[in-house]
């Protein structure tokens, strides 16, 4: 489930608890962020991004992007048009699918670039690369979902005692 489906299903009860990209908002949505990740950009293997080792947002201007969908999505939709806006690039993917292993399949097939959190990167495909991406504000947060009012479950208070532990 995209971050505005778990919130969508935290508030009709469907699930319990969620772990997002983004904070939806949501009045009957707790939220706490566990960390960030940074975006590495996804490129077909002969792009000429590549065989670098980093490149800057400001970069992507003529860029064909993929993306995730702006109606399953769109609150990570909106959160990647507004970091690529501050650096004077315009999003608007060519392609929009649900999943980050449907969008990194698209690139592998040529069909253009895409921005994911660095953890995606484990998903070697042949065809694709990953180039970390320079900027500092270029990271995606990790965050818990609960509902407001609700006593935490027993897995959502472990999930935030243990961020709280590892980052002391």
């Amino acid at each position: 489930m995209s971050s505005d489906e778990q919130a969508r299903a935290l508030v009709d009860g469907d699930i319990d608890l969620g772990v997002a990209r983004t904070v939806p908002v949501r009045p009957a949505v707790d939220s706490a962020v566990l960390g960030h990740d940074r975006f590495m950009l996804a490129v077909p293997a002969d792009h000429a991004a590549a065989g670098q080792r980093t490149v800057s947002l400001r970069r992507l201007v003529r860029e064909t992007f993929v993306g995730f969908s702006r109606t399953s999505s769109p609150s990570l939709h909106a959160e990647l048009r507004s970091l690529l806006g501050g650096h004077g690039v315009g999003y608007d993917p060519a392609i929009e699918a649900t999943e980050y292993t449907t969008i990194v399949g698209l690139v592998a097939a040529g069909e253009g670039v895409a921005l994911v959190p660095a953890g995606v990167r484990r998903l070697q495909l042949p065809n694709v690369a990953y180039v970390k991406v320079a900027d500092a504000d270029a990271r995606v947060a990790l965050v818990r979902l609960s509902r407001i009012d609700e006593p935490q479950t027993i897995v959502a208070n472990a999930i935030t005692e243990l961020t709280r532990t590892a980052a002391q």
